[in-house]
C-alpha cells in the first residue's frame, strides 16, 4: 500500500492532535518543488485532480466551524496533490488546526510548509500561522523569532504587518526591553488608522510617560528610527511646556531645526480609549467586546452585574477589548489610572501575558479567566469557566471510585476536541487505560460502526465510557451504546441545556451520569433571585451563554472574597463547590446526577463499579 495513504488512514483513526507525527512523515516524503518538464503536446485533463473534492469537502467543513474535520481533508488533499498546490493545501490544513484549538499541530504543519517551500508569500502565511500557534502555547521566544521572520517578507500585508508589530512589541515590553517596544509601536503607528491608530497611539504615551526622563534622553542618542526620535523630542518638550500654546511652539522650532522628520502631530493626538470617568471603586471587566467573543462577554458582564447587585457590593464596568494583547494591555493600564478596584479578566492566554507584562506588585487583585503557562504572581487568581472544568473532574473522581479503564466519544468540533484532550491527559496522568477513541459529526448521520467496536472491546470490570454530547446527538449515540452493551456506565460532561432538561432523551437509559453545574440543574435549586435579575438582562440566552452568566455570579463572589481577604473558605455557588488551589488557582467540583428517563436525580458522587 502506498505508505502516504497509510498516513492518511492513521490520520482518520486518531484524530488530528495525534497525527502530526504521521503527518510529519508523510510531509517529508513529499518531493521538493520542481519547474515541470516542458511537454509537446501535453495530455489533456478530463477529470478533477484527485485533492480537489477533498478540498472542497474541508472549505464546506470549516464554513460549519468543524476545523479539526476540515485539516484532516486538507491534509490528505495535500498528500493526493503535487507542487504549489500540494503545499497550498497544508497551509490550508495549518490555519484550520489553529482555528480548531491544535496550536502545536499548526506549527508542525506550518513547519514542513517553511521547510518545503521559498515562495515568499506562501511563507509569509506559513510563519503567521507558525507565530499565533506559538503565543497560543505562551511560547513568545519562539513566536517572536517566526514574527520577526515575517516582517522581512514584502508580500506580507499591512494588516497582518501591524498585528505582528503589536505581538513584538507586546513580548519585547515584557522583557524589559522597552526602547525596542516603542520603536515596533512608532512603526505599527503609520499602518493603522481610525480606533486602532488612537489605541495604539495611546499605547506610546503610556510607555513613555512611564519612563524618566534622563532615560528619555538616554533613548534619543540610542534609536535610529527618525520617527521614534521625534516621539522621544515631543515627550520632552511636553514635559517642559505645560500651556498647550508653549507646547505647540516648542514643537514647531524643533520640527523647523531637523528638517526631514515627518509631523506626528503630536498635541493634537489627544484621542483616547473612551476615557473611564466612572471606574473609580469599581470591579473592571477585561473581556472582549465584539467579535465571536462577544455574546459570551456580554453574558459573564450580566452575570458580574447580577452578582454585585444582589450582594449589594461595587459594580462592574466592562473595560472592551478586541482580543488584541497589546490594546488589552492599554486598557489594563487605563483601568489602573481611572481607579478600578479589582479586575475580572482576561481569558485569552496572550492577553493574559500582555496584561501581566505591564502589572506592576501592589497593583489591585485580578482574576483571570484562562489559562496561564507560568506560576501566577501574587495578587493574581485563576478561574477557568469552561466545560474542560467537567472532564478533569470526572477523570479525578471516577479514578478515586477504583474505575480503569475507559473508551471516550466525543463530536467532531473544537468544543469536544479540547473536552475529550483533558480528560484524556487527566485520566492517563492518573494511571487509567484508554481502550478506544471515536467523535462523530454532530451534523450529520452517527456512523455507528466504531462506536458499536469500541464499545464492544471494553472490558466489563471497572470500565466507563466518557461520552461528549448534548442537544440532539445524544438519544442517538446512547441507543448504539445500548444496544450494544446494556449496562455499561455512561458519563457526561456538562450536557444539561439551560432549562436543566434532556429533550433528546425519551427512553429509559440506565447507568447514565453526569457532572453539572447546580446553575443548570432543577434538583439543585438554583437562587430564584439570581435567575430572574438575569432573566431581565439576557432576555433569549443559549445553552452557552446562560451557563458563562452563572460562571459570571461566581466571578463576582470571588473577587469580593479576594478584595476582602476571605480566600480560605470555598464557595458554593451557581458553578458548584469553589476551593482556593496553590499558586492562585481556583478549584472547582460540580455536583453528579443521574439521568434517567428525563428524569435528574443529585448523587454524592460517581457509582461504585458494578453497583
Amino acid at each position: 500500500m502506498n505508505p502516504l495513504k497509510t498516513q492518511i488512514r492513521l490520520l482518520y483513526q486518531i484524530g488530528i492532535a495525534a497525527a502530526s507525527i504521521a503527518l510529519l512523515s508523510a510531509c517529508a516524503s513529499m518531493p521538493h518543488l520542481k519547474q515541470p518538464a516542458l511537454q509537446e503536446s501535453p495530455p489533456p485533463q478530463t477529470s478533477v485532480p484527485p485533492g480537489t473534492l477533498l478540498a472542497s469537502q474541508a472549505g464546506r467543513l470549516a464554513a460549519r466551524g468543524l476545523y479539526l474535520g476540515a485539516a484532516k481533508n486538507y491534509v490528505q488533499a495535500a498528500a493526493q496533490s503535487q507542487g504549489s498546490e500540494q503545499l497550498h493545501y497544508l497551509l490550508k490544513a495549518a490555519q484550520s488546526s489553529l482555528k480548531g484549538h491544535r496550536p502545536q499541530v499548526a506549527i508542525l504543519l506550518s513547519g514542513e510548509i517553511l521547510r518545503l517551500s521559498h515562495e515568499s508569500s506562501l511563507r509569509g502565511n506559513a510563519l503567521w500561522v507558525q507565530a499565533q500557534g506559538y503565543l497560543d502555547q505562551g511560547k513568545t521566544a519562539m513566536a517572536k523569532g517566526s514574527l520577526e521572520e515575517l516582517l522581512t517578507i514584502s508580500s506580507v500585508t499591512p494588516a497582518v504587518r501591524a498585528q505582528a508589530m503589536g505581538y513584538l512589541s507586546t513580548i519585547y515590553l515584557q522583557e524589559n526591553h522597552d526602547l525596542t517596544a516603542l520603536d515596533f509601536l512608532v512603526r505599527r503607528d503609520g499602518l493603522l488608522d481610525g480606533a486602532e491608530k488612537a489605541a495604539n497611539r495611546q499605547q506610546i504615551h503610556s510607555l513613555l510617560n512611564k519612563q524618566p526622563e534622563a532615560k528619555l534622553k538616554n533613548w534619543q542618542g540610542r534609536s535610529g528610527n527618525p520617527l521614534v526620535q521625534e516621539w522621544l523630542a515631543f515627550e520632552l518638550i511636553a514635559r517642559q511646556h505645560a500651556n498647550p500654546a508653549g507646547q505647540q511652539a516648542a514643537f514647531q522650532t524643533w520640527l523647523a531645526q531637523h528638517p526631514g522628520h515627518p509631523e506626528i502631530r503630536f498635541s493634537s493626538d489627544t484621542a483616547k480609549i473612551s476615557p473611564l470617568q466612572s471606574a473609580r471603586g469599581d470591579i473592571c471587566i477585561l473581556l472582549p467586546d465584539s467579535g465571536k467573543f462577544g455574546p459570551l462577554s456580554h453574558a459573564f458582564e450580566a452575570g458580574l452585574e447580577t452578582g454585585a447587585q444582589i450582594q449589594a457590593g461595587p459594580p462592574a464596568y466592562l473595560l472592551p477589548g478586541t482580543g488584541n494583547p497589546s490594546f488589552t494591555a492599554a486598557l489594563y493600564e487605563k483601568g489602573i489610572r481611572a481607579g478600578c478596584m479589582a479586575f475580572v479578566g482576561p481569558s485569552l492566554t496572550q492577553d493574559i501575558n500582555a496584561v501581566l507584562g505591564v502589572r506592576r506588585p501592589g497593583e489591585p487583585p485580578m482574576l483571570t479567566l484562562g489559562a496561564y503557562p507560568t506560576r501566577l504572581p501574587k495578587g493574581v487568581y485563576r478561574f477557568l469557566p469552561d466545560r474542560r472544568a467537567a472532564a478533569e473532574q470526572i477523570a479525578v473522581q471516577a479514578y478515586a471510585a477504583r474505575y480503569r479503564q475507559t473508551a471516550v466519544i466525543y463530536p467532531q468540533n473544537s468544543s469536544g476536541a479540547n473536552i475529550q484532550a483533558r480528560f484524556i491527559t487527566s485520566w492517563k496522568k492518573l494511571g487509567g487505560k484508554i481502550t478506544g477513541v471515536d467523535n462523530f459529526n454532530p451534523y450529520g448521520n452517527i456512523q455507528t460502526g466504531t462506536i458499536r467496536k469500541i464499545v464492544s472491546s471494553l472490558p466489563r470490570k471497572n470500565s466507563f465510557i466518557f461520552l461528549v454530547a448534548s442537544g440532539k446527538e445524544l438519544s442517538p449515540i446512547l441507543k448504539v451504546i445500548r444496544s450494544t452493551r446494556a449496562n455499561v456506565p455512561i458519563f457526561l460532561p456538562a450536557p444539561l441545556d439551560r432549562t436543566g432538561a434532556l429533550p433528546s432523551v425519551h427512553s429509559r437509559t440506565p447507568r447514565l451520569y453526569a457532572i453539572d453545574m447546580p446553575w443548570l440543574i432543577p434538583a439543585a435549586d438554583p437562587d430564584p433571585q439570581a435567575v430572574r435579575l438575569l432573566q431581565g438582562s439576557l432576555p433569549d440566552p443559549d445553552t452557552a451563554q446562560w451557563r458563562v452568566a452563572g460562571y459570571g455570579l461566581d466571578a463576582y463572589t470571588l473577587i469580593t472574597r479576594i478584595l476582602a481577604h476571605q480566600t480560605r473558605n470555598p464557595v458554593s455557588g451557581p458553578s458548584g463547590t469553589l476551593r482556593w488551589g496553590q499558586d492562585g488557582k481556583i478549584v472547582q467540583e460540580m455536583p453528579w446526577v443521574q439521568i434517567e428517563s428525563g428524569r435528574i436525580q443529585l448523587l454524592r458522587g460517581p457509582p461504585a463499579p458494578g453497583s
